[in-house]
């Protein structure tokens, strides 16, 4: 995957922070993309025609998350069949849920659905930030894909305190996903005013968040 004329050291430095990213499939096609081009690829539109021809390189795109590569042997003739090579990758995440403010004992709080099969119990008390990719209304009424990235922390998930859970090192950590893995945004601001309010119940997610 890596391109000629490249450092590769470089190049990994430069891979490794892309597939540690929250956004790293999104991040990760970018990066094949822009490694095809400079490999002499070209870049097809699915709602074109294809002029197709023997020798050619070429890859698409699709809803910022699938890549599809293809060469054309320079003998290739119709109904010669071809190979197929494909690959997944993936990323454990906390997912923000479709409705995702909630607020319990004064603590805004931020809900979440585990994605994929992650060591979830690392997730405690370590700085949290959001990434991925959110679909914004552009100036002429058209919809338009972004990715967002925030490179610093927002939330966090905390553990009890050892008097609250005196059998965490007999019986082990087992947090229970639906009700411990529940990330804190902020306190709960004491101004009532409507400017101030930090979740009305009409909203889906925390203005705080959103901001």
């Amino acid at each position: 995957m890596f391109s000629r004329g490249v450092d590769l050291n470089g190049e990994v430095v430069e891979l490794s922070s892309i597939f540690f990213s929250p956004i790293v499939v999104v991040d990760s096609r970018a990066e094949a993309k822009r490694q095809l081009i400079a490999a002499g690829f070209h870049l097809l539109n699915e709602s074109d025609e294809w002029d197709l021809k023997p020798g050619g390189r070429y890859f698409f795109t699709r809803n910022m998350s699938c890549l599809v590569a293809f060469a054309i042997g320079e003998k290739y003739s119709t109904g010669s069949g071809f190979h197929v090579i494909a690959a997944h990758t993936d990323s454990p995440c906390l997912k923000l849920k479709p409705k995702s403010a909630s607020s319990k004992s004064a603590y805004l709080m931020v809900n979440v659905q585990t994605y994929g099969g992650g060591l979830w119990h690392t997730w405690f008390d370590r700085d949290l930030s959001v990434a991925g990719r959110v679909i914004v209304r552009g100036d002429d009424g058209s919809l338009l894909h972004k990715l967002v990235k925030i490179k610093r922390p927002l939330l966090r998930v905390p553990t009890l305190a050892i008097h609250l859970d005196r059998t965490v090192n007999t019986d082990g950590f087992k947090p229970n996903l639906e009700t411990h893995l529940i990330p804190l945004l902020a306190m709960k601001l004491e101004d009532g005013s409507a400017e101030h309010n930090p979740s009305p119940p009409k909203d889906a997610h925390h203005p705080l968040l959103m901001q």
